[in-house]
């Protein structure tokens, strides 16, 4: 939810995009109280010490602001508090983007397949 408002807009169509991926993991409830009482960053990332967890905030931070393909002024600023306060350095941060950009990129749209290939027999 802060990834989410980190443009400092949360729409009504992003909210039930959240609530509904949120539900399918069972954490519907979760989300629904971070969105009445938002935490601040400070708090989201306190006793997070192990480095993949870090790492795995970082990435699912950036995959929200960039779900529109684009990062703005103000999702690069969130970005940046959250690095320095998950302790991450500018090279980690550059290659969990740079990853995280690519698997978006690879995964199909509603258009059809993001790579070209034959088509698959049925």
């Amino acid at each position: 939810m802060s990834a989410a408002r980190a443009d400092g807009v949360l729409s009504a169509d992003e909210r039930r995009l959240i609530v509904e991926q949120a539900r399918q993991v069972g954490l519907e409830a979760i989300v629904e109280q971070e969105i009445l009482q938002p935490r601040s960053l400070a708090e989201i990332v306190a006793g997070v010490t192990d480095a993949q967890h870090r790492a795995d905030l970082y990435t699912l931070a950036f995959a929200i602001v960039r779900a529109d393909e684009s990062v703005s002024g103000a999702e690069r600023v969130y970005l940046a508090q959250l690095a320095h306060r998950l302790g991450l350095d500018a090279p980690t941060v550059a290659r969990l983007e740079s990853d995280t950009a690519a698997r978006i990129d690879a995964t199909p749209d509603d258009d059809g397949p993001a790579t070209e290939g034959p088509a698959p027999n049925p």
